[in-house]
């Protein structure tokens, strides 16, 4: 997960698209925001991939509609707020981790500017999209598809993350999520495996 912009701070059959609603926790007596997580992946449609690649280069997140374009096919989780605007997205794609040695789904997420915090609370959008993007791929994984990818890889840039989240293993809100080191630029490095994935 590249952290560095969200933090300031299966479906089985191919097309189908899963939704859920999300709540993050209340703070005082102000009602939090709700969104609405839906699954895009494999085969996000033309209509949703123009409407990320426009978020993205109004929040700034990548340099150029090309680039953009690019990313928005591996489009996983759409999350959007009450007023159905997008609030923050997850991508993926399969890769060989040479330091694994084996194949994981390189994951990012992006969160928009004004949905990374309500008052002085973080919304946690970025966890409620990491966990529905588990959920789908590892739904996924369970049913036999892509069955060498073996989890999700995750690069971890923001620096109040790797401060404040540094426990060795995230395992709240049912996280297995593993620290294996650091990138050469002091990223930390995170893999969550499959249910079931083995080293072959």
């Amino acid at each position: 997960m590249h952290a560095s912009d969200d933090f300031d701070l299966p479906n089985e059959s191919a097309g189908t698209q899963d939704r859920i609603t999300s709540e993050p926790s209340q703070s005082g007596s102000a009602r939090a925001a709700k969104y609405q997580l839906e699954t895009v992946w494999p085969t996000p449609s033309e209509a949703v991939c123009d409407e990320i690649v426009n978020f993205w280069l109004t929040e700034g997140a990548l340099p150029d509609r090309q680039s953009a374009a690019d990313r928005a096919r591996q489009l996983l989780v759409v999350a959007r707020d009450e007023s159905g605007n997008v609030a923050g997205v997850s991508t993926v794609f399969p890769t060989h981790v040479k330091r694994l040695g084996f194949a994981c789904f390189y994951y990012r997420t992006f969160v928009g500017r004004g949905h990374r915090s309500i008052g002085l609370r973080s919304t946690r959008l970025w966890q409620q999209i990491l966990l529905e993007s588990y959920r789908a791929l590892n739904e996924r994984f369970r049913a036999g598809h892509d069955p060498e990818v073996l989890g999700i890889y995750m690069e971890i840039e923001n620096p109040t993350v790797m401060r404040t989240l540094n426990e060795a293993i995230w395992n709240d809100r049912r996280m297995n999520v593993v620290f294996i080191g650091k990138t050469p630029a002091g990223h930390h490095v995170r893999p969550w495996y499959f249910e079931g994935a083995r080293i072959v």
